[in-house]
């Protein structure tokens, strides 16, 4: 009797032990996406606000939109070592530039955002994961100049660092996106699948 129940309380310490250990990692997780959102938001708000930029919108001048957009994201990998993939959508819901290059200019997302729809009814900025054409963290704020929208900063985000930052745990972190969005994310259409996802 002494076995069993020596037994019984290894196996419910073991069980407690393993609840404690995920109940942490789900913890760890949604603080690392808080904080990530939190981050994307304050670059994209400093952004929209940025003068030269926000005319350079106005004016629909696209090059001087990338090289305003590619200084800024050079500055912040220059004195951070963390690179952004920033860019400016306008009203339309068409690229107007973007930090990483400049030749999907005038690319239309009106088929692959339905997230931009939101801001329709709504004016204040928005961080969340979203589907595009990959599955990602987004972070858009809207452009305004004198209370007329002309378009959205948004701060593109994919899950690497997320993954890397539980790998130093050991911890294997696998995003999943249910298959029925693969019509939308035109990227991710060869990636391995498990099941439905």
């Amino acid at each position: 009797v002494i076995v069993l129940w020596i037994m019984y309380f290894k196996s419910t310490i073991k069980d407690k032990k393993v609840d404690y250990i995920v109940d942490k990692s789900i913890l760890t997780l949604e603080t690392q996406l808080k904080n990530k959102k939190i981050n994307s938001l304050k670059v994209a708000i400093a952004i929209s606000k940025n003068k030269a930029l926000v005319d350079a919108l106005e004016n629909d001048d696209e090059d001087l939109g990338y090289e305003i957009l590619s200084d800024i994201t050079q500055e912040i990998k220059k004195s951070t070592n963390i690179s952004i993939k920033t860019q400016i959508i306008t009203k339309e819901y068409n690229i107007f530039s973007r930090s990483w290059d400049n030749s999907y200019v005038g690319m239309p997302l009106k088929n692959y955002r339905n997230d931009l729809e939101y801001f329709k009814t709504h004016t204040n900025p928005k961080s969340s994961i979203e589907i595009g054409r990959m599955l990602s963290i987004k972070t858009t704020v809207p452009i305004y100049k004198n209370n007329t929208l002309l378009g959205f900063v948004e701060i593109i985000n994919f899950f690497d660092s997320l993954t890397d930052f539980f790998k130093n745990m050991g911890i294997e972190l696998y995003v999943l996106m249910d298959e029925k969005y693969l019509d939308i994310s035109v990227f991710m259409q060869n990636n391995e699948t498990i099941n439905k996802y």
